[in-house]
């Protein structure tokens, strides 16, 4: 997962795709015992969905996305106060949104306010002003 979140980083979208498939198969082949393995499974997912839309297979991207999008919304809608699961939706948003060039506008004001309720100290990580820069730079692109 390192190396094709690396290389999706340095926009080497081919490098990352190689990565993503070899981590997704290794994920695979363990056994899912909790819901962290789940969530953890997802991210990996979220990934392989945003570099899918990224070179260009938006089809694959939502079939990727789609099922992770609504496990995430599932767990946000219990009411949870665990902030990186509500991280987790905002990328799967942004990366449904993503994957729908011209479209879903509405998923990515909804990423951008989930983020936007977070603490200051949960904003001002790198992980999460990463993804909301992301939305917003994909928000400018649909304004």
């Amino acid at each position: 997962l390192v190396l094709a979140d690396a290389s999706y980083n340095l926009k080497d979208y081919a490098a990352a795709d190689r990565e993503i498939k070899l981590a997704i198969d290794y994920r695979r082949r363990l056994p899912k015992h909790t819901l962290q393995d789940e969530r953890d499974a997802s991210d990996e997912l979220i990934l392989a969905a945003m570099i899918a839309a990224r070179l260009g297979r938006p089809t694959e991207a939502q079939q990727i996305i789609e099922p992770i999008l609504k496990f995430h919304r599932g767990l946000y809608a219990r009411g949870n106060d665990d902030l990186s699961q509500h991280l987790q939706l905002a990328r799967a948003l942004y990366v449904s949104a993503l994957a729908s060039p011209g479209q879903k506008l509405a998923q990515l004001v909804e990423a951008a306010a989930i983020i936007d309720r977070m603490p200051p100290m949960m904003k001002q990580l790198k992980s999460t002003s990463l993804i909301r820069n992301d939305i917003a730079e994909e928000t400018k692109k649909r304004g």
